[in-house]
């Protein structure tokens, strides 16, 4: 329980990662510090979760623990432990929900229990969960996470492989082993199954865009490109296309500015690519941007066009995804834009990528879009 790095432990479902290691884990810590009459001050929790209901049920089981074993207590409620003659604005161990701030906590250790869920697995919940280990790091480095994995983009698969990690996949502990059979033939969804038991994010269908192809660089020569514009407030984004094997190699760019603030990167970009044509889409701006461009880019020799989309963006993006195996992102394309693209799902923060590259396969007469 104690180590100065932050642990990530991943385990099967039905293993007691919570019994065994967050409840007695931080109990028996506990109860030594006072049995050894240590300094109470050096052993305070904070115990992370989903909800309050898991929370009061965890500090009723540590409760329980160290009042059986003799541990005197100042206090014992759903959320807080304190043991006598403990001084200081901490307690013995504390659990909030994941959306609570850590503002004025100073734990010297966090438990973070299944901070990331199958029950929601939205990217503002994933947001919210990652934005709370990077304030739980800023208070202390002891810091114990515990799960399974929930999301291909979850903190859990931020972290692994990244920080120090133990799993403890299905088959460690047979006598605890669940029916996987059983739960298969039941309809169980195998990708369900192989997260929470085998601790395994399956690598075809995890995204929409899993089998997208990677080459080392764009290839000289001349191309086509594709502009999803901003008017500020969210991302301006460039697709640039060039027929590539059976398909298409694809070099992107993204800068979180309105298009006319990103003039000179985008020039840079089109001629560093050989991009002799492009075309603007005009949905939230009419035709004045495509005049100024060509002022522009005319005496550059390269030529501009307008379009109003008019097809419904997910089911757009969600057919450039069935070409994946067809399109070839080159690694020097922008993270920004490739973060965007092989991490999209609907309702994703930021779809400016995406959009730009299913946009500009319809364009290009690839596929044809979805009204």
């Amino acid at each position: 329980m104690d180590e100065d790095i932050v642990r990530l432990l991943l385990g099967a479902r039905g293993y007691g990662k919570t019994d065994y290691c967050t409840i007695m884990g931080v109990a028996y810590s506990l109860y030594l510090t006072w049995f050894h009459k240590r300094d109470l001050d050096l052993d305070t929790n904070l115990i992370i979760t989903k909800s309050k209901a898991r929370n009061t049920a965890i500090m009723n089981e540590i409760t329980q623990a160290l009042e059986k074993n003799g541990v005197p207590l100042d206090k014992a409620n759903a959320s807080t432990i304190r043991i006598e003659g403990l001084i200081g604005q901490d307690h013995s161990a504390e659990a909030i929900t994941i959306k609570t701030s850590m503002r004025g906590r100073h734990p010297k250790r966090i438990v973070m229990d299944d901070p990331v869920t199958d029950e929601d697995v939205s990217q503002a919940m994933r947001d919210v969960v990652k934005r709370r280990y990077d304030e739980a790091y800023k208070l202390c480095q002891n810091i114990v996470i515990i799960g399974q994995p929930a999301h291909f983009d979850d903190l859990y698969a931020q972290l692994r492989n990244v920080i120090k990690t133990k799993e403890v996949p299905h088959g460690k502990i047979p006598e605890l082993d669940a029916d996987l059979e059983a739960m298969v033939l039941a309809g169980v969804d195998r990708v369900s199954i192989e997260m929470s038991y085998h601790l395994r994010i399956p690598a075809d269908g995890a995204s929409i865009f899993s089998n997208i192809k990677f080459i080392d660089a764009f290839l000289p020569g001349d191309s086509v490109a594709f502009i999803d514009p901003s008017d500020g407030g969210d991302y301006t984004a460039i697709s640039i296309f060039k027929g590539y094997m059976s398909g298409v190699a694809v070099k992107g760019h993204a800068w979180k500015k309105a298009w006319y603030h990103c003039m000179d990167e985008l020039i840079a970009a089109l001629k560093a690519s050989g991009v002799r044509r492009i075309c603007f889409e005009t949905n939230a701006t009419g035709q004045q941007p495509i005049d100024q461009l060509r002022q522009v880019l005319s005496p550059l020799g390269i030529g501009v066009v307008g379009v109003h989309s008019d097809t419904n963006k997910h089911a757009t993006i969600l057919q450039a995804g069935s070409f994946a195996h067809l399109i070839h992102l080159s690694k020097d394309s922008d993270k920004a834009y490739t973060d965007q693209v092989i991490k999209y799902e609907l309702k994703a923060k930021h779809d400016d990528a995406p959009d730009s590259l299913a946009r500009g396969l319809v364009w290009l007469g690839l596929i044809t879009g979805k009204k």
